[in-house]
């Protein structure tokens, strides 16, 4: 027999190596809720994913659904870099998902609006923290209490955040309590 080259069928079929969550987000997302808790994500809508692919940080959605039109057909996009400040784990370039409605054509991200406040980098558990470290510590914003918040924060939880940016997330609070009242 001579030696031939034979093609597959199709030309659809190349030896490409797979991973099991290439298929099954599952296998990537966490374990349990206990995991959820050390990382400070355990109050994350459930239409979030939070994937570790080769030591990144990818934020998905379950099910994408257009802001515009409510569409859930989407196409996936690129991922786009953003810098999020997590609980025990301090700063963390993070990968969100983009995607696009096939219907509107609208380009939108993943929401991580139940994770972090828009425009922002610090999460919600590390602002919450702040806040109750805060109503224990004292009544009026002083420099002491603000460096004390910023001491624990950086040696119990591996957290660094300037005092202005401690301060702003303690005004912003006290303006929310002035206006509810």
């Amino acid at each position: 027999m001579p030696n031939k080259k034979i093609k597959p069928p199709h030309p659809i079929r190349e030896p490409i190596q797979f991973k099991l969550y290439d298929f099954y987000e599952e296998f990537s997302d966490f374990r349990s809720d206990v995991s959820k808790k050390l990382i400070g994500c355990q109050d994350m809508s459930p239409n979030l994913i939070r994937l570790e692919k080769n030591g990144e940080i990818i934020f998905n959605n379950n099910i994408a659904v257009c802001p515009v039109c409510g569409s859930k057909h989407n196409i996936k996009g690129d991922k786009i870099e953003r810098e999020l400040i997590f609980m025990d784990l301090g700063t963390q370039i993070c990968k969100i998902q983009r995607y696009k409605c096939s219907k509107c054509n609208n380009i939108f991200n993943t929401d991580l609006s139940s994770l972090v406040e828009v425009n922002k980098k610090i999460t919600k558990p590390v602002i919450d923290f702040i806040i109750k470290s805060y109503n224990i510590s004292g009544d009026s914003i002083c420099n002491d209490s603000i460096r004390k918040i910023r001491y624990m924060l950086k040696e119990i939880y591996n957290v660094d955040i300037s005092y202005q940016s401690i301060e702003n997330i303690l005004v912003d609070f006290e303006n929310e309590l002035k206006e509810d009242f």
